[in-house]
């Protein structure tokens, strides 16, 4: 897709649809892209970041469908529309349904970095949230890098609770958080 141009005067349109298999090559990017924003050549970390994207990318990421919509889960994107009719997918959110009852845990929540803080990801999650609540998610969970200050911040402020801190990697050292929200009484 082409870059698209950002106008102060003009926000974006938002569109959000379910993923399909066209917006492949665009969801791959801006996970890849937004993933390695967090590190650079050269870091400690930089390793553990690059394995896993690549296994990302090999594994959920090549069977979108399978993993996702045809397990109970589900995968949306948000595509910016400019005032010159570009298009692009900006945001991507997926839901995994997980195999204890009523638990489902979001992956890959990207987004493009010109598009932070224009209440796009709090448009996609509530999406999320609510199709999640009319499909009888009792709870949602995620985890992400404990460098991730900001994204821990957004799930805060909707509500999710940090829920533990573990190691993902020892050598070289790296850890996860784990957040969850409660959608529905058990």
């Amino acid at each position: 897709m082409a870059p698209i141009a950002q106008d102060a005067d003009s926000p974006p349109t938002i569109e959000l649809h379910q993923y399909l298999p066209q917006d492949r090559a665009a969801v791959v990017e801006l996970f890849r892209d937004g993933m390695m924003h967090y590190t650079n050549e050269g870091d400690p970390q930089y390793s553990v970041w690059e394995n896993y994207v690549k296994s990302s990318m090999e594994s959920d990421l090549a069977d979108i469908e399978g993993v996702y919509l045809s397990n109970g889960g589900n995968f949306w994107v948000a595509l910016a529309t400019s005032s010159d009719d570009d298009q692009k997918i900006v945001r991507t959110l997926a839901i995994e349904k997980k195999q204890l009852g009523g638990v489902g845990e979001l992956m890959r929540v990207s987004v493009h970095s010109a598009f932070h803080r224009f209440g796009i990801g709090r448009l996609l999650l509530h999406h999320g949230e609510t199709w999640a609540r009319t499909n009888k998610f009792e709870k949602l969970i995620l985890s992400n890098a404990k460098t991730m200050a900001p994204a821990h911040r957004f799930y805060t402020s909707l509500g999710y609770t940090h829920t533990k801190t573990t190691v993902f990697s020892h050598d070289p050292f790296f850890e996860l958080t784990h957040f969850e929200k409660q959608l529905l009484q058990p």
